[in-house]
């Protein structure tokens, strides 16, 4: 075993300790056997359920692997997190959550922290630097009670009143420095502790639209998706290959179009996905399939597997 396996697995170890220590229920994913989009599924009661990708550093994690948790987000309304040690040579700190393209990651006592009733951080990594959210609340009350204007502010932070007001509105992030000052003028507490939860939907600016089908079976997939006014959705390293869902209904779709070794575990690894997000699965041998999919959908029932 490398380093760097050895080194994830304890990762891995580590966040499966401190998830069910947070009181949630954990399955590991093990299909694909590498390059996977997430690792870990954890679900608690009156809690969203989490997917998880852990990685030594940051760097490691592909672009393909971002696009799967990314988009896991949209087709499960589920928390998608990378859990990591550090990004190339550089270790990541403690109570600070990075982004790493739309997604966020942080280490395991921060995922600890955010997950728990405890002080959750209030520092996000993004290209360019540290930032702050504010309160816009206890903003605009500190405000009025140090009778401080927005145009005194802009000119002590050095940004125009615009930048000021967007601040305020929480339009925009509050760059670290300034976000000291602030802190020095106003109090600590007017910055939003950082809910991971809470914070996709600032990361995630991309519309919502349907994928491009990579072959006849998800063709006619995206076909009846379409038709049905669904969105649809596809996925390259994990178990599940394709979603086809809107506001009201969810299908998870796996493909079992070979036979290898993996496919028995490819199908209790979709299975384990379907079931957090309360979502009917079908296996889809052949474009023939493609009629269970649509009864499915069209009676909201759930089906067995073909």
């Amino acid at each position: 075993m490398s380093k760097t396996s050895k080194v994830n697995e304890e990762l891995l170890e580590e966040t499966l300790t401190t998830l069910r220590r947070a009181g949630f229920t954990v399955d590991t994913i093990s299909y694909p056997p590498e390059e996977r989009g997430f690792d870990l599924v954890a679900y608690k009661e009156d809690s969203r359920p989490v997917l998880l990708k852990v990685s030594e550093s940051l760097k490691h994690v592909s672009k393909i692997e971002l696009e799967d948790l990314k988009k896991s987000i949209r087709a499960y309304n589920v928390i998608s997190l990378i859990v990591a040690t550090r990004s190339g040579n550089t270790s990541l700190e403690d109570d600070v959550i990075y982004e790493k393209q739309g997604v966020p990651a942080l280490t395991t006592r921060t995922l600890e922290k955010s997950l728990s009733t405890r002080e959750k951080p209030i520092v996000i990594h993004r290209k360019g630097g540290y930032f702050l959210k504010v309160n816009s609340r206890v903003f605009t009350e500190r405000l009025r009670e140090y009778g401080y204007s927005r145009g005194e502010l802009a000119e002590i932070l050095r940004v125009t009143k615009k930048t000021v007001y967007l601040y305020e509105r929480g339009g925009l992030l509050v760059p670290l420095d300034k976000g000291l000052l602030l802190a020095q003028l106003l109090g600590e507490d007017i910055f939003e502790e950082l809910d991971p939860a809470k914070l996709l939907s600032m990361l995630s600016e991309e519309a919502i639209i349907s994928d491009t089908p990579r072959d006849r079976i998800e063709e006619s997939l995206w076909r009846l998706a379409s038709r049905l006014n669904k969105l649809f959705l596809s996925f390259t390293r994990t178990p599940v290959d394709v979603v086809v869902k809107n506001n009201t209904t969810t299908l998870v779709v796996a493909k079992a179009t070979y036979r290898n070794g993996s496919l028995e575990r490819k199908i209790e690894d979709a299975e384990k996905i379907a079931d957090i997000v309360n979502a009917p699965l079908i296996v889809v041998k052949s474009e023939s399939d493609i009629k269970q999919v649509e009864s499915a959908l069209l009676s909201k029932s759930k089906p067995g597997l073909v």
